[in-house]
């Protein structure tokens, strides 16, 4: 079935370098931990967890009802923004059960896509596939640690409530392999908390 979806990619920065130095089942218990507290945040704007990918994760966000594709793009973004609060947050309460902090950094990207049950007898899963899954990756692998990147359409659908308490630190033109055009981005950072 063809939708307009957004795709979330969100990665941990240097975590198979800092898992080379640590015992498999220490890997194992760190990132359960972290998804033990993102993953509640990806429930809560109702993003579905298509996979994980060792450190990684890939959300999807669908129409839900008559929803509009501005909408769908916002809730993307506000829950971008708020696993990368989120992360911040949790780092003291992870150093306090010996778990060093960590970065993520944050791609997402919207537009046409495909999802539906792929695979053979041997094994289906829900997915989505298309270009935009693509650049969801190249955008979130061009992030800066700590930082969301979207395209330029993504960040034109949000409102200002979406981007209180964040700042623009960097646009871009990006090539991206497989598209005859440039992309322009934005990259986003969220103001943290303190107090």
């Amino acid at each position: 079935e063809s939708v307009d979806a957004a795709i979330l990619i969100a990665d941990i920065v240097g975590f198979t370098s800092r898992s080379e130095k640590m015992d498999p089942t220490r890997v194992v218990q760190e990132l359960n931990h972290y998804f033990s507290y993102i993953d509640p945040v990806i429930e809560a704007h109702d993003g579905v967890l298509d996979k994980r990918m060792g450190d990684g994760v890939m959300v999807v966000f669908v129409p839900r009802g008559g929803e509009s594709p501005e909408s769908v793009r916002r809730r993307a973004l506000r829950c971008g923004l708020a696993l990368l609060r989120t992360v911040d947050l949790n780092n003291p309460i992870s150093e306090a059960r010996g778990i060093a902090p960590i970065e993520i950094r944050v791609g997402i990207a919207a537009g046409p896509t495909v999802q539906g049950n792929i695979g053979s007898d041997a094994q289906i899963e829900y997915t989505v596939i298309g270009d935009t899954v693509n650049l969801g990756s190249r955008l979130e692998s061009r992030a800066a640690p700590g930082h969301l990147m979207i395209t330029d359409a993504l960040f034109d659908a949000a409102e200002a409530e979406d981007l209180r308490m964040t700042h623009v630190t960097r646009r871009e033109s990006l090539r991206i392999r497989g598209r005859d055009q440039a992309q322009q981005t934005v990259e986003l950072q969220p103001h943290f908390e303190t107090g």
